[in-house]
């Protein structure tokens, strides 16, 4: 099986590969001979080759918790967690969140997730490196899987109703959050703008946009291009009255304060930044468990992380 995927790599992956040197930072490219050397990777580009669990304990023989044999496990006993792989017969692109192959693999994920109490909040996007030289893996066998034998054991059906319930009622807060996440960030650029920036501008809003969109039901590409064309046009438009505008936005800052009796910002609770700090950088607790476990919304969990 070891053998199998690094002739995988080999012959899939382009000559760079995704790494996460260190946890919570940004990742960088290198070239994929070097990827023994890095623990987190990013093995799939515009092709997802395998379907993943994140489980957080570290169970012996974690293999038998699953009905379905993964192809391997990769143990971390000092974070007490694992990742089962199971290896696609057929890969499925994944550039395309909307296509019917992707939501199919996805639903299937969150099957497991929900089956056998797996972290929920696992984006499949940056994961852990079955090669890295200090891995902890367990190699189980090389057969491959379609996706109608992975989701024989799960109850799809219900998954999938749970999904789109909870895409109707997380839409509009994914929608708000994102698109203040961003506008904040392009209203600091106006005064480094001009009326040709336009398109310039979109793409790296669309950008920053993507680099934002790690909700557990992430927003279609069209809903990104709309919100961030939506605030370079705001933001070109201003370029005229850029004095106004600033003052505008000093009134609005001074409101919240007032609001908030805060001064111009919500005022900070230092010992709930503490709490959310312990759980999430000693525990290694996701935000919808921080949220869970102190009982706050996880729009109030993210603000504190950030």
């Amino acid at each position: 099986m070891q053998t199998k995927l690094k002739h995988y790599i080999q012959d899939n992956l382009h000559s760079h590969i995704q790494v996460l040197p260190e946890k919570s930072k940004p990742s960088f490219w290198v070239e994929k001979e070097q990827v023994y050397d890095f623990e987190r990777v990013k093995l799939h580009l515009n092709d997802r080759h395998f379907m993943m669990t994140d489980y957080d304990l570290c169970l012996p023989n974690a293999h038998n918790l699953y009905d379905l044999e993964p192809n391997f496990v990769i143990y971390n006993p000092i974070k007490m967690n694992h990742q089962a792989f199971w290896m696609l017969s057929v890969p499925v692109h994944c550039q395309n969140v909307n296509s019917r192959a992707y939501r199919y693999l996805r639903a299937i994920e969150s099957g497991y997730d929900l089956k056998y109490g797996c972290d929920q909040d696992f984006q499949r996007h940056i994961h852990r490196n079955p090669l890295y030289f200090k891995s902890d893996v367990d190699w189980r066998h090389g057969r491959s899987h379609t996706l109608k034998e992975l989701s024989e054991v799960i109850d799809l059906n219900s998954v999938i109703t749970e999904r789109e319930i909870s895409d109707r009622e997380e839409a509009e807060g994914r929608n708000k959050t994102l698109f203040d996440e961003v506008r904040r960030w392009a209203y600091k650029q106006i005064k480094t703008l001009s009326k040709h920036d336009y398109e310039a501008f979109t793409a790296q809003l669309i950008t920053r946009a993507n680099r934002l969109n790690t909700f557990n039901v992430p927003l279609p590409a069209s809903e990104i291009k709309t919100i961030s064309r939506s605030i370079s046009r705001f933001c070109i438009e201003r370029l005229d009255d850029q004095e106004a505008f600033s003052k505008k936005q000093a009134i609005r800052g001074s409101i919240g304060g007032k609001k908030s009796k805060g001064g111009g910002r919500t005022k900070i609770d230092k010992s709930l930044l503490e709490e959310i700090i312990k759980l999430k950088n000693v525990h290694n607790y996701s935000n919808r468990k921080i949220a869970i476990e102190l009982k706050i919304s996880r729009n109030t969990v993210n603000k504190y992380a950030n």
